[in-house]
């Protein structure tokens, strides 16, 4: 498993995960490669993207293929998660599954959530749109795919995706249309979306009930892509 943690390009490490990781590990059975990948302002875009596909090319060193592979993040982590796709998907690569955490798809910021759900979210307050754009993006055009992937070319073949999201998080509609624009391009999609819960709330497994059912879903799709099919004939 490839997981990109979040944090909004300027935040966030593989030690700030590190229980998040060990949860995933131990209820998916699958070896975890967590890269630090570089932040903002130091390291404006693409270096996040970079680093994250430098992390995909470095698991075949190790044996490991596509076929083999299940990329998975949180938030800004898990736009990364689906720009590394998207940039695979122009290759015709197609990685074993995917999987988000209440992904952050779209530095437009034109998702109707960002305003529906203003004073509903507790944990991301719009107007930090700035550590983005001001930070990370730094003058480059905020549709680019590798930053938002909802605005890829996107074509068949398509791994089996899932997206978790909040219904209250103001990144609703990220992952609302990410999932819309993968199943127009033919894609299998699990759109999992909870009330009543913050922004990647799986984060929160030691203090939430709700964080270890949504976690639990999200290690069931990984396992069952390694479940082979029977042959009936």
């Amino acid at each position: 498993m490839l997981y990109i943690h979040g944090g909004g390009y300027v935040a966030g490490s593989p030690k700030t995960h590190k229980h998040l990781l060990a949860r995933l590990a131990r209820l998916t059975q699958l070896e975890v490669c967590a890269p630090d990948y570089r932040k903002a302002p130091e390291h404006p875009f693409p270096a996040a993207f970079e680093d994250t596909l430098a992390a995909y090319k470095g698991l075949f060193v190790h044996g490991y293929r596509p076929e083999n592979i299940v990329i998975g993040g949180d938030s800004a982590g898990g736009g990364l998660a689906l720009a590394l796709l998207a940039h695979l998907n122009t290759q015709g690569v197609v990685p074993k599954a995917v999987f988000a955490f209440s992904p952050f798809t779209d530095a437009t910021f034109s998702g109707a959530s960002l305003v529906r759900n203003t004073d509903l979210d507790p944990m991301l307050p719009p107007e930090r749109q700035d550590l983005i754009t001001d930070w990370y993006l730094a003058g480059n055009p905020p549709a680019d795919p590798r930053v938002s992937p909802i605005f890829a070319p996107w074509t068949s073949p398509l791994p089996p995706v899932f997206l978790q999201a909040s219904e209250h998080e103001i990144l609703t509609d990220d992952s609302v249309r990410m999932a819309e624009v993968l199943r127009a391009a033919g894609g299998h999609v699990t759109l999992d979306i909870w009330p009543d819960v913050p922004h990647v709330w799986v984060f929160f497994t030691r203090v939430l009930p709700e964080a270890k059912e949504a976690l639990g879903r999200v290690a069931k799709f990984v396992n069952d892509q390694f479940v082979e099919p029977i042959d009936k004939r």
